[in-house]
């Protein structure tokens, strides 16, 4: 029996604990919160922080397990990558790829040379910008530390740049165009250099303005546009001669463009695998774990049912909250409720403070419009016991990451990584669409 070892405790990486029993692989898991769903479900449980690879590195002297797999945070596949450097294990990228991926200003330079867009970075000095402007950390996830501005102070300014800062291993920060339009993100799975499989899923922030609440599996009809950026993603693959597996995109679509945000070859959070399996009938888990068990575990590839109209949704709230319960404002058809909180728990607001994840099924495609357009607008259902008290930003859960002395050139995307924090509101966040938002 082989045994694979998953990095990742978070209730989002069931999925793949289940893919992986499902083919009579044995499992262990890696995280440092016992009270973590996996941690509770499987029997092996080794409480660790992934984040120092040190520490990573004797659990899988200690297992020795058949299988390396990251799960659905950034940090999680960037020690992976370290690790399997040293030890060999299938599925990751060389560091340099790496660094070219999860680098916002390699991933920047990759992405134009490989003929896709991105937003227009000013170049110092600040003394006369374009409003609005979004102010940045060049190496940080999740959404922290980002900051929009729509217009001139200088107080604002620094406050925004200092934000960046903290959350930059490096201490660097980027000052970019800000650009509006759909946020929308491109799952890809490469064999080859080419796109075997892809899906697109378009995505709404509610609760908070740089993270992802609400998604469904669009039936892709901007075909042309679409087109032109999964050529575009193909030649980035093969500009970075990226192994087999997923490739995870965000961008922005405007009127005929589309801007990359962010890339990661990391699975998706908030049960996305679970998304696109309900919506298409592909299992998403299997693909994503192929590359990683050198096909042991494997989907079929060209597996589809007809398409379902699925709506995915985040129970959360821009402000703190006491949760006892949700009360839906009409009839919903629930599919699936996953909660991730218990009765009584005080939460803070914005990503963080999650109490449930639930998918809902429409009849047709009208219904579902309507329903992510209730989503988006707060309307749809009512949290029992919300009350205010806490900014969106505030998180019971930082991670700060303690990767250090390899991947030189990797090395400032890891020091001090957070891995569940809701981006820092500062003057000029109010007013920024609903549709915009970089985390999942």
């Amino acid at each position: 029996m082989s045994t694979a070892l998953l990095v990742d405790t978070g209730f989002s990486s069931l999925p793949l604990i289940m893919a992986l029993e499902s083919k009579n692989i044995h499992v262990h898991v890696v995280g440092l919160k016992g009270s973590d769903g996996l941690a509770e479900r499987v029997a092996k449980y080794h409480k660790v922080d992934y984040s120092d690879p040190s520490a990573l590195e004797r659990v899988v002297l200690n297992v020795r397990p058949d299988y390396l797999i990251p799960g659905c945070t950034d940090v999680s596949y960037l020690s992976c990558a370290l690790i399997a450097e040293k030890f060999g294990f299938a599925g990751f990228d060389r560091s340099e790829s790496v660094s070219g991926i999860h680098d916002k200003s390699q991933l920047r330079h990759n992405v134009i040379a490989a003929g896709l867009s991105a937003p227009n970075v000013v170049p110092p000095p600040y003394d006369s910008l374009d409003f609005p402007v979004i102010i940045k950390p060049v190496d940080s996830y999740s959404g922290n530390g980002i900051t929009v501005l729509r217009s001139k102070s200088k107080k604002c300014f620094e406050r925004a740049k200092g934000s960046a800062q903290r959350f930059s291993a490096s201490g660097s920060f980027i000052v970019e165009k800000f650009v509006t339009g759909q946020l929308v993100s491109h799952s890809a799975f490469i064999f080859r250099g080419e796109i075997k499989r892809d899906f697109w899923v378009n995505e709404y922030c509610s609760a908070s303005p740089f993270s992802v609440d609400t998604s469904y599996v669009t039936r892709d009809e901007h075909k042309d546009i679409h087109s032109s950026f999964r050529k575009g993603i193909q030649r980035l693959a093969q500009r970075l001669g990226l192994v087999d597996g997923l490739l995870h995109t965000q961008f922005i679509r405007s009127t005929d463009k589309c801007f990359v945000i962010e890339s990661t070859r990391r699975c998706p959070g908030d049960l996305y695998s679970k998304l696109i399996t309900l919506t298409t009938g592909f299992d998403y888990s299997a693909a994503y774990l192929a590359p990683y068990t050198q096909g042991e575990v494997s989907p079929d590839w060209s597996a589809s049912s007809d398409s379902r109209n699925i709506l995915r949704h985040t129970v959360s709230s821009g402000k703190a909250y006491s949760y006892f319960g949700v009360e839906f404002c009409e009839p919903v058809s629930l599919v699936n409720w996953i909660p991730t909180a218990r009765t009584g728990d005080v939460l803070p607001g914005g990503s963080s403070g999650r109490s449930a994840i639930f998918f809902a099924e429409t009849r047709c495609p009208e219904e579902l419009e309507h329903l992510v357009s209730q989503s988006i607008a707060r309307k749809l259902y009512k949290l029992s016991g919300a009350r205010s008290g806490m900014d969106a930003g505030d998180s019971d859960n930082k991670m700060f990451s303690r990767i250090r002395g390899a991947f030189p050139l990797a090395v400032s995307l890891l020091e001090r990584s957070r891995a569940e924090s809701a981006a820092v509101s500062e003057s000029g966040l109010a007013g920024i669409p609903r549709h915009i938002g970089v985390k999942r």
